[in-house]
């Protein structure tokens, strides 16, 4: 399974509300996945990918479908809008450098 990271910095510099970064992202509903969906609830696809948020959280948040890109939950929407928010509204700051890329990793 592929893992992505994905920064959301040119969306939150935009926008101030983390719902509609979400919905901008593309999430699909509120329902928690847990484990990688079967099929995707918009298109019916079966394979996926995880998608982590640079400066949001470290671990994936998101199964994206790899046919139509919509994003699956892997936390609660309410928790997952929570450390989006906290990322719009501080002044800290990322090195997107100074992050892990799972593809860079030497056990990959």
């Amino acid at each position: 399974m592929v893992h992505k990271v994905a920064s959301i910095f040119p969306i939150t510099s935009k926008v101030n509300s983390s719902k509609v970064v979400l919905d901008l992202l593309g999430v699909t509903g509120d329902k928690v996945y847990k484990a990688c969906p079967t099929k995707c609830s918009i298109c019916k696809g079966t394979e996926f990918s995880t998608l982590e948020l640079v400066g949001v959280h470290q671990e994936p948040l998101f199964w994206e479908c790899e046919d139509c890109s919509a994003l699956h939950c892997m936390e609660e929407r309410p928790w997952i809008e929570k450390q989006v928010s906290m990322f719009t509204s501080s002044d800290t700051w990322t090195n997107p450098n100074d992050w892990d890329r799972p593809d860079d990793h030497p056990l990959n």
